[in-house]
């Protein structure tokens, strides 16, 4: 375990934890950061605040509590040379090792060193793509995976009925990986079979209770202070009672061919790195046999996932995340004779880090010289300014350190700004907006909120024509052949 350990921590490190959040789901993963940082400015930690501006505020993001925000803003106060980036990664790392670590105390539990070997079923959930990737990102991800597998251990680690403390234990951890990821939930399923596990009657009901009442306070505590929150605050912009009231019909998508394509090919390369596919079902299918009903629970938590939260699956490859563990034991259980073992570890890990690496490491055509072109922003735009940021995304609002929009003039509000408006039923006020009959007319809605400055991306196709009036009539500060930043 020790030598596992030591290969993931150098994968992690040799792919640079400091690097800038760029590329694989920066969108995602600049939020957080932000949370951080206003973490670090005094925001109440109920309260996780973007840069991003709607109504002349700071934006609130009620969706899961950014557990990873709160680690990396302390992490940031106690080691000071660390860089948010860096504090959020290494968390991220460190609570995927703690969570492959358990993950291994809890293979020995459940399995003889005859039935399997020990150190077969970390390796596979260590260098599978999602524990690589998500691993070691800027996200929930990686503690909430630590904390599920935590729960599954202070069930299993007394033999026979797991005691009392050892229940509430378990629900804890699990209410906190709920609270930091909503669709974690699912996996309660193995959870509640194995506090009920050798007990009838009132005695298992009673159990079952328990360990109900433990695990779901807290969600129910922060995702109810969501809904009032969305209803109470006018600068909310990403909300869980908005997606969960705006999604379609869970088994709608399966009707769509590309849908299922993309969904197969992120659940063929994400926990099976392209290759382990069959060993699982080979694993999948003696657990069936030998009637393992933890893992069969796990299962039927992992299917639903993507019957539910399919849609998720396809645009967010890490909602397969709590999937990794079955993956594992599956694999190691499917894998046969010893020399079969050692080629297809082999094959898989080289696979899983081939892959991982092109995914960590690519930025896309549209990221490059970002940091140039917000390092020129920082320079140009006084502290304290807002900036209209048309055709960029996060990213360089982050690394700009100026408050304000992601929005493209030339057609539409960002997504976030509209669904603002709409979880506000500000619909016909939208319309008028977007309607306006040029980008100058549009441009007053940003104005009137104290917007200060634009800044143009030259490398968005058309943008630069369609924004002529804008830039035209107004005194342009600084310009090179990747971006243009105007006075308002």
């Amino acid at each position: 375990m020790i030598l596992l350990a030591a290969a993931y921590l150098c994968f992690a490190f040799g792919t640079d934890l400091s690097r800038p959040l760029l590329g694989n789901f920066a969108g995602r993963s600049v939020p957080y950061a932000m949370f951080a940082e206003n973490f670090l400015r005094g925001v109440p930690l109920w309260m996780p605040t973007a840069d991003l501006l709607v109504n002349g505020q700071k934006t609130v993001c009620l969706l899961d509590w950014p557990l990873v925000s709160a680690a990396a803003s302390l992490m940031k106060l106690v080691v000071r040379a660390l860089s948010l980036e860096t504090a959020g990664r290494v968390f991220s790392v460190l609570t995927t090792l703690g969570g492959a670590w358990y993950f291994y105390k809890l293979t020995n539990r459940l399995f003889e060193k005859k039935d399997l070997n020990p150190a077969l079923s970390p390796a596979l959930y260590l260098f599978s793509p999602l524990a690589l990737i998500y691993g070691q990102s800027f996200q929930n991800e990686a503690v909430s995976l630590y904390l599920l597998v935590l729960s599954a251990w202070f069930l299993y680690k007394e033999p026979g009925i797991p005691s009392t403390r050892r229940i509430v234990l378990a629900a804890f951890n699990f209410s906190v990986a709920e609270t930091a990821r909503l669709h974690f939930a699912l996996f309660l399923l193995p959870l509640l079979f194995r506090v009920g596990e050798g007990t009838r009657g009132r005695e298992r009901a009673l159990r079952l209770m328990l360990f109900l009442a433990a695990s779901q306070a807290l969600p129910v505590l922060w995702y109810g202070y969501c809904y009032y929150g969305t209803q109470a605050y006018d600068s909310v912009i990403w909300s869980l009672w908005f997606q969960l009231g705006s999604k379609t019909a869970p088994l709608a998508e399966y009707a769509h061919a590309d849908f299922l394509k993309t969904l197969a090919k992120n659940c063929l390369l994400y926990p099976f790195a392209g290759i382990g596919v069959f060993a699982f079902a080979a694993g999948l299918a003696a657990f069936i046999r030998e009637k393992k009903s933890f893992f069969l629970w796990w299962g039927v938590s992992s299917a639903l996932l993507l019957l539910l939260f399919a849609k998720k699956a396809v645009e967010h490859n890490y909602y397969l995340m709590p999937v990794l563990p079955l993956a594992a034991w599956a694999m190691a259980a499917g894998c046969g004779k010893k020399a079969v073992r050692l080629f297809f570890l082999t094959a898989y890990t080289a696979a899983g880090l081939f892959f991982s690496s092109k995914v960590l490491l690519t930025v896309p055509e549209s990221e490059r010289g970002l940091l140039s072109d917000a390092q020129a922003v920082r320079e140009s735009v006084p502290v304290g300014a807002r900036v209209i940021y048309a055709g960029y995304g996060l990213p360089m609002m982050y690394y700009s350190s100026r408050e304000g929009w992601n929005s493209d003039l030339s057609r539409h509000l960002s997504p976030y700004l509209r669904q603002n408006f709409l979880l506000h039923h500000r619909e016909e006020e939208l319309k008028e907006i977007e309607t306006a009959p040029t980008p100058e007319a549009r441009l007053g809605y940003f104005t009137a909120q104290q917007a200060g400055y634009l800044v143009v991306n030259r490398r968005v196709p058309g943008l630069e024509e369609a924004l002529a009036g804008p830039i035209r009539s107004r005194g342009v500060l600084r310009e090179d052949e990747r971006f243009i930043l105007v006075s308002l």
